[in-house]
């Protein structure tokens, strides 16, 4: 059941601009907007959707998913 926020609206702090970047690099910028703005959470169906997770999985299956996608990286050419 993850989520994900940007939250330091909610508390009055300065969010630093490298920061923003990151996240307008990974998620629409109107989200990101929205988010900064509000400090409204996205769930992990909206951050899949954005394309922000890999996967969702059940908590129980969380470890075997890591494992496969570990193995799948370790499997390929050296960078």
């Amino acid at each position: 059941d993850a989520t994900f926020a940007i939250t330091p609206a909610k508390v009055g702090l300065p969010y630093h601009a490298s920061g923003m970047a990151h996240f307008v690099g990974v998620l629409p910028v109107h989200v990101v907007k929205w988010m900064f703005f509000s400090s409204s959470v996205l769930s992990a169906e909206e951050a899949h959707r954005y394309g922000f997770l890999n996967a969702i999985v059940p908590p129980d299956e969380l470890s075997a998913k890591a494992s496969e996608m570990a193995a799948t990286i370790a499997s390929r050419a050296p960078l």
